[in-house]
């Protein structure tokens, strides 16, 4: 995870759009690419790991296709709005999208209008186990904690969006009787602040995306889904010893 978490980012599988037109795919291989800038799409708001995997990606591929590739922020509807744009685009590999597991997420429960035979990955650029965050003087010191209110009360949970890993991992502890609330934010600026500011109690996240946070104190990890502890974080439990064994690593 010390590898994983010094590259500040949460995610991602980087896509070109695709068809099933032969026609395009023809003209594709004949024509010189690329012919022009490509756009970069982020279905998700600037700041976020994202956001920041395309930017850093975008810089090394310039001088390597010897175009620019602007970032272009769509959020919205958990990445699909995104997705929509990308898949709108011609398919000759000029519109390319940072596609991740919130996303397939809700392609899983039936909520996107296509399909994932309707895209072409390009490669995996990250993965990432999901944890529970708080502030940093958050009156829960550990998950025990924490775990004993959400059975009182109604705990708030950021999260990306609803149908998304992140609400599926939250929700696991609300067959046993606790009360996560998930509140979806499309913009990770505005998810992190919630936690920061009182909006919400929790923030589902990556170590990664929140690496600023947590090297300046502003925030801190109470619980990892994930099969073994994280380097760096040793001392923070997993959710398996709650009988919690569901653990999807974000890409």
């Amino acid at each position: 995870m010390e590898e994983r978490t010094h590259r500040r980012t949460r995610r991602a599988l980087l896509l070109a759009a695709a068809t099933t037109s032969i026609a395009g795919r023809t003209a594709f291989a004949q024509d010189k690419y690329p012919s022009r800038p490509i756009e970069f799409i982020v279905p998700w708001g600037a700041g976020g790991g994202a956001d920041q995997v395309a930017r850093a990606l975008g810089q090394l591929l310039e001088p390597l296709l010897g175009v620019s590739l602007p970032i272009l922020n769509v959020p919205g509807a958990t990445g699909n709005t995104g997705m929509a744009k990308l898949l709108s685009a011609p398919a000759d590999g000029h519109s390319i999208a940072v596609f991740i597991g919130d996303t397939l997420g809700t392609l899983a429960g039936g909520r996107g209008r296509y399909k994932l035979s309707d895209l072409a990955p390009v490669g995996v650029v990250i993965r990432q186990p999901t944890g529970l965050f708080v502030k940093q003087d958050a009156k829960w010191q550990t998950f025990d904690d924490l775990l004993e209110d959400s059975k009182k009360t109604d705990i708030k949970c950021g999260i990306t969006g609803f149908g998304s890993p992140d609400e599926m991992h939250v929700v696991k502890f609300n067959e046993k009787g606790s009360r996560f609330r998930p509140v979806p934010f499309a913009k990770p600026g505005e998810r992190y602040a919630s936690i920061l500011g009182g909006h919400a109690d929790v923030l589902v996240e990556q170590a990664g995306d929140v690496k600023s946070f947590l090297e300046s104190k502003q925030m801190r990890p109470l619980l990892f889904f994930a099969e073994q502890p994280q380097v760096g974080y040793e001392s923070t439990p997993l959710a398996s010893k709650y009988g919690v064994s569901f653990a999807i690593s974000q890409f």
